[in-house]
């Protein structure tokens, strides 16, 4: 599967160095989840579980490394919020090592939201009331996160998905670019 991801420059160096790199909590380049609400932590946690349901989780490994499978166009000069070099790698990583998910309906996910549809000819109150049934009873609302989970094919019927897994490794590089952050330039403007 081919994959991208963009990380500060320091994880590229430890990649070439170590030929390998896992997201380590401890370590200030690496993506975190806490907040003190605990909404991020228990929608990162439910994430977690997924993926050790089906790819193993290497000994020592406690959260995912984040890519793109597919994305809109986005300014990648605005990525992280601070002046700050940055490495875009392209992996190609095996299937069965990745796990796919919608990255729209992810963020109902880490709002501890369900994910309900409005279908054909359902009314915006019905849609609602729908909504405020799932949104009270917590295990009807993790039940609907699971369709954020995507195999491959619907992956393609998707704009925006992204993609987890345990480790980075040398291997798995086809290209690179550097490029450094600009957070005072947004949207195309100066």
């Amino acid at each position: 599967m081919l994959l991208k991801t963009y990380q500060p420059i320091e994880v590229y160096e430890m990649l070439m160095r170590d030929g390998v790199f896992i997201c380590d909590p401890n370590n200030e380049n690496c993506f975190t989840y806490g907040d003190v609400t605990g909404k991020l932590d228990h929608a990162y946690g439910w994430l977690i579980e997924r993926m050790k349901e089906t790819i193993p989780r290497p000994d020592g490994v406690t959260s995912p490394i984040w890519a793109w499978y597919k994305h809109l166009p986005f300014e990648e000069t605005d990525w992280s919020g601070k002046n700050q070099k940055m490495a875009k790698i392209i992996l190609q990583i095996p299937d069965d090592e990745v796990l796919l998910t919608d990255y729209d309906d992810w963020h109902n996910v880490l709002n501890g939201a369900p994910i309900v549809y409005q279908t054909d000819g359902m009314s915006d109150e019905e849609w609602e009331m729908r909504f405020d049934k799932y949104f009270r009873d917590q295990l009807l609302t993790e039940a609907t996160w699971e369709s954020v989970l995507l195999d491959i094919e619907s992956a393609k019927l998707r704009s925006n998905v992204q993609a987890t897994f345990w480790m980075l490794k040398k291997e798995y590089i086809r290209a690179v670019r550097f490029f450094e952050t600009n957070p005072t330039k947004k949207n195309g403007a100066s």
